[in-house]
C-alpha cells in the first residue's frame, strides 16, 4: 500500500533496458534498474493515501540516488521500500493530544551523531544483524531537511524513540515512529507526546496523519 509518482516510466525503462543490452555500464545499469523496480513497488499504494506520503517517500529514498552509493545503503534502501508494503495511515486526532509523557526530552535532529541515533532506534525493526547494519547505513546518509524533521526522544539519558514529522501547506505526517522494545503503547503516547512538542514550534493548521504497522 504504497505510492510514489513516477516521472516518464516508459522512457526510463527503455533507456535501462537499452544500457544493459548494449553491454553499458553494468554497475549503473543495475542501480537504475533496481531504482526502476523499487519505483513500481512504491507505486501500489491506495489511492486515498495522503499525498505528504509520496512526498516523504520521494524525498528519503532520493537520499542514496548519487553517483557512488554505498552498497550496503543501496540494501539499506531495499529493505525499507519492503517495508513500506506494510504501512497504512491514520488521521491522528489532535483533540486527544494529552495524556502522560513516555520520554523526558525530544530533540529535533540537527547534527550527525543525533542522526546515527535515530538510525540505531530505527535499525531494530529489523531482526537480524546484517539488516540492521544495512539500514543504519541508509539513513545516516539523510541530508537535514526542514520538510522532513527527525526527532528522538530520551529517557534516563538514553535514546529510546524516534520518528519523522513531514510537512507542508495541507498535510503532516508523523512517520517511522520507532520505540526501542517495540512497545505499541508507549509508541502511541509517543506519537501524541511528539505532536504536542512540534506544535509549540509550529503554525501549521492542517491536517495531520500517522504512519502505523
Amino acid at each position: 500500500m504504497l505510492f510514489l509518482r513516477v516521472a516518464q516510466p516508459q522512457n526510463q525503462i527503455y533507456a535501462y533496458r537499452k544500457a544493459v543490452i548494449s553491454g553499458g555500464n553494468t554497475a549503473f545499469s543495475f542501480v537504475k534498474l533496481q531504482q526502476f523496480k523499487q519505483l513500481l513497488v512504491i507505486k501500489r499504494m491506495n489511492k486515498t493515501t495522503p499525498n505528504i506520503v509520496e512526498k516523504k517517500n520521494h524525498w528519503l529514498l532520493g537520499q542514496v540516488d548519487v553517483d557512488f552509493p554505498t552498497s550496503e545503503s543501496l540494501l539499506g534502501r531495499d529493505l525499507y521500500v519492503k517495508s513500506l508494503e506494510t504501512k497504512h495511515y491514520q488521521e491522528l486526532d489532535t483533540m486527544l493530544s494529552h495524556g502522560d509523557d513516555v520520554v523526558d526530552e525530544i530533540y529535533l535532529v540537527d547534527f550527525h551523531r543525533l542522526t546515527i541515533m535515530f538510525s540505531i532506534i530505527q535499525s531494530k525493526k529489523w531482526k537480524l544483524d546484517r539488516d540492521q547494519s544495512n539500514i543504519i547505513e541508509f539513513l545516516t546518509q539523510i541530508i537535514l531537511s526542514s520538510d522532513h524533521e527527525l526527532y528522538v526522544g530520551f529517557k534516563s539519558g538514553e535514546p529510546v524513540a524516534a520518528a519523522m514529522v513531514s510537512c507542508d501547506d495541507i498535510e503532516c505526517l508523523i512517520s517511522d515512529l520507532a520505540w526501542h522494545n517495540d512497545n505499541e503503547d508507549d509508541i502511541e503516547k509517543f506519537t501524541y507526546q511528539l505532536w504536542r512538542y512540534w506544535k509549540q514550534s509550529h503554525t501549521n493548521d492542517c491536517e495531520v496523519w500517522v504512519e502505523k504497522q
